[in-house]
Parts: structure tokens; sequence; C-alpha cells
């Protein structure tokens, strides 16, 4: 079955019984991995936006397979520069 990238989205984050939060083990440290739509739901910018980061490399990553992941201290650092818009 093909299927888009919002669907599995869409279905991803309904089932509530998937962890959200994937965690890796790096030089004896362990930081928490999000996934592309986790980052996009979390700063409230679009999966594609988040995509054109990471091809940019303004955004680094991982790869798992065909997941990518993003460390925490990514989301940290992109979530510090967002600021959300003021509603009138």
């Amino acid at each position: 079955m093909i299927t888009t990238c919002n669907q599995e989205y869409k279905e991803g984050m309904q089932d509530a019984s998937r962890p959200l939060i994937r965690e890796a083990s790096t030089g004896g440290t362990v930081e928490r991995h999000f996934r592309v739509a986790e980052v996009a739901v979390l700063s409230g910018l679009a999966v594609g936006s988040i995509r054109r980061k990471l091809a940019r490399r303004e955004i680094s990553f991982r790869k798992a397979g065909r997941a990518v992941l993003i460390p925490q201290s990514e989301v940290t650092r992109l979530l510090g520069k967002y600021v959300p818009a003021v509603n009138t």
C-alpha cells in the first residue's frame, strides 16, 4: 500500500500507544530524538519546512534506516528561536 507522508503522520499521531520519543546512545550519554513530524508539531512549523531546514543542514540529524531522527539539543535550539505569532 502506498501512503503519503501526511497519511503516515496522521496515523502515527493518532496512535497514542506508540512512543513519541526515541533515545539513542552517543558516547556514553543518552539523548532523546524526535521524528520530523514530532518536531513540526512541537515547533508549529509545517513538516515541509522542517524537511527544508534539514536539507539545508540548518538542523542536524541522524538517520536510522529510513527514519530521520533529530536530537533533543537541536529541537531545543530550534524552539529557542521560535517566536509565536501574536493574535490580534
